[in-house]
């Protein structure tokens, strides 16, 4: 049986991690695309065109933040696996982020590359 793959939107405004998370990503394989936002309004413009499966997101966007952006997804129905990676990884924060769905938090600096083994244990389902 085939597994499911999975699109991934990153937002984030940090280019050089952003091009970290693409090559650790390209050797997810059950990663079928991935797409970038560096900020609020154009990750809205990309959710609002088609709502990826999995969001990789940033607390510290500019203009408006993560959060904002978590509670537009919420406002609108959006559904996504999000994983918050953010360096605000203060309990004030992955509390809040738990209250809006969040099941993962990661660190940025020290966890980041926890994700490819979070998207590989996604069921097939």
């Amino acid at each position: 049986m085939k597994s499911k793959k999975y699109s991934v939107l990153i937002v984030d405004d940090n280019e050089s991690y952003v091009q970290r998370m693409i090559d650790l990503l390209g050797e997810v394989e059950k990663v079928s695309s991935i797409q970038t936002a560096g900020n609020y309004n154009e990750a809205f413009r990309m959710l609002d065109n088609k709502i990826p499966d999995i969001l990789l997101l940033d607390i510290s966007l500019p203009g408006k933040s993560g959060i904002n952006l978590l509670q537009t997804m919420q406002k609108y129905k959006w559904s996504s696996e999000v994983i918050m990676i953010s360096n605000n990884s203060g309990s004030f924060y992955k509390e809040l982020c738990k209250d809006y769905g969040v099941r993962y938090f990661l660190d940025k600096t020290n966890e980041f590359d926890q994700v490819a083994g979070i998207i590989n244990s996604y069921s097939s389902n």
